[in-house]
């Protein structure tokens, strides 16, 4: 059996993923958190009624890994480490994150901090799937925390 053959990787759906100016093909994990109202809710034994206050509007942070290809083993590397690579990610601010074509500041007004990007790995091989087709590409997967701001 071919070499190329046997390491080459098909994706059967083109879904779009996007934080900040970075796209993705591959999201492993929950889908971005939206924030809820948490209200604090207090009885009383032998006391009618109860008493609610709002605490607030917020969520904790999530783990996520996502994936990109690159066309070359090098140009992944190089992408790592340079000032414009993922590694800026946390000095840009809250950024704009669009999960399966959905654009999370149009539809819930949210952006989200991405803090702790680390690379978990780069593969060589050849990648291909409906939209693209990296011979000797590479994939670069990335592990990050979101937390969604307002």
């Amino acid at each position: 059996m071919d070499r190329r053959l046997a390491h080459r990787i098909y994706l059967r759906e083109v879904q779009m993923f996007r934080i900040g100016r970075f796209n993705f093909h591959l999201w492993q994990g929950q889908p971005p958190a939206v924030p809820f109202t948490q209200i604090d809710v207090k009885t009383r034994p032998g006391v009618d009624g109860i008493r609610a206050k709002r605490m607030g509007v917020w969520h904790s942070g999530q783990n996520l890994l996502v994936s990109a290809y690159m066309e070359s083993f090098a140009q992944a590397v190089n992408f790592q480490v340079s000032p414009i690579g993922y590694m800026s990610l946390p000095q840009v601010g809250p950024l704009l994150v669009i999960y399966n074509d959905i654009n999370y500041w149009a539809r819930y007004r949210l952006k989200y901090l991405a803090i702790n990007p680390t690379v978990r790995q780069i593969q060589a091989g050849d990648f291909c799937g409906p939209d693209f087709e990296y011979v000797n590409g590479a994939r670069i997967d990335l592990a990050l925390d979101l937390i969604p701001v307002r």
